[in-house]
């Protein structure tokens, strides 16, 4: 009898010992777990687990009445555009093409007894402007076989007071002087020069600029232009007399010949 209790306390505590020990393997196994002895169990969060928000349609419930209206810009009332007027228009349109321009130009001079070469250039606004040049003139003395080399000088403030689209006519005055051996002498300078075009690229120019005293002298040309984009070549005629009294004696000089320019604008 005796044995037969101790094997039943011994069967029943191999089975309350097997089944802690398969309690506590569930316990492992599942999908629960406690932050703190004593606490509820919850779920165990997934770290693979990727939860995508709802779209708004499925927020919405395809219900787009609730969606705001679309915002509305209203114009500016400040921001008005006036169209320019006919005055206006006309004014544009008959602008000068002369705003800002600058030239450099060679000049060559044929003589019976030597021949001329010289440079120039002119900067100039819409109405004033400065126009300068110096000339080299060559000539050979009767009976002497050597050249002798004279200079004129011209530097000169301009003014159009006619300017357009086909030309410009300047009124000068500045400064000239004469450099030869035997004379040097500066003296004021009056002059006008000007340029038209008349048929697509022909036209005419031409120049005139005058000394009266210590010195007097005379330099004019005319010429038959043609303009290729910002290049102008101009085939003419140029006449330069100088008479000079009391100094060295008294000299006199006049030359006339064809006359060439090419000149570049800038």
């Amino acid at each position: 009898m005796r044995r037969w209790t101790l094997a039943v306390a011994a069967a029943a505590a191999f089975f309350i010992g097997s089944s802690a020990l398969a309690q506590e393997a569930a316990d492992e196994g599942s999908d629960t777990w406690a932050p703190f002895p004593g606490a509820s169990n919850a779920t165990e969060p997934d770290l693979l687990e990727a939860k995508i928000p709802p779209t708004a349609e499925e927020e919405l419930g395809n219900d787009w009445s609730s969606l705001p209206e679309p915002y509305e810009v209203e114009p500016d009332p400040f921001d008005v555009r006036v169209p320019p007027t006919a005055e206006e228009e006309l004014r544009n349109a008959s602008s000068p093409t002369f705003d800002i321009a600058g030239d450099l130009r060679l000049e060559g001079m044929r003589l019976d007894t030597g021949g001329a070469m010289g440079i120039r250039v002119l900067v100039e606004g819409k109405h004033f402007g400065f126009d300068g040049g110096f000339s080299g003139v060559f000539v050979r003395v009767p009976g002497d076989a050597s050249l002798v080399a004279n200079g004129l000088l011209d530097l000169q403030l301009t003014l159009a007071p006619l300017s357009g689209q086909r030309g410009r006519i300047r009124l000068e005055a500045g400064l000239g002087a004469l450099f030869t051996p035997w004379v040097r002498a500066v003296g004021p300078d009056l002059g006008a020069s000007g340029e038209v075009r008349l048929v697509g690229p022909l036209g005419v120019a031409g120049a005139v600029r005058a000394v009266l005293w210590p010195y007097r002298s005379l330099d004019w040309n005319a010429a038959i232009q043609l303009t290729f984009g910002e290049t102008q070549l101009r085939f003419g005629v140029r006449e330069v007399s100088v008479e000079v009294e009391g100094l060295a004696g008294g000299q006199k000089m006049s030359f006339m010949g064809p006359w060439i320019g090419a000149g570049l604008r800038l």
